[in-house]
């Protein structure tokens, strides 16, 4: 398990249907870090669509692949559950840096 206010890079190998195994990096990165890049209506929008409520503190945040994911908790995260994935920001856009 992955505790999501420790910075962590890690790295990942898949294997893709050809048989060759790639690797994918990414880090976790605090909520704190990006909060004010988030505009809050967002979390709002996606408690009342899909009626999961949205702690602060049990937010994952994940960088990978030039991209910032959002994840409802870590159980979210650890499951990949796309219906439980707030956001997924280019993470260039996000800072204002494209």
């Amino acid at each position: 398990m992955i505790c999501h206010s420790a910075r962590k890079s890690l790295r990942l190998l898949w294997a893709t249907p050809n048989g060759k195994a790639t690797q994918h990096h990414f880090m976790i990165i605090t909520f704190s870090e990006i909060r004010h890049l988030i505009p809050m209506y967002i979390f709002n929008e996606f408690g009342q669509l899909t009626g999961h409520y949205v702690y602060g503190d049990q937010i994952i945040c994940e960088r990978t692949d030039g991209r910032i994911k959002i994840w409802l908790n870590q159980e979210s995260f650890d499951a990949q559950d796309p219906e439980r994935l707030i956001c997924d920001y280019d993470e260039d856009v996000l800072r204002g840096l494209k």
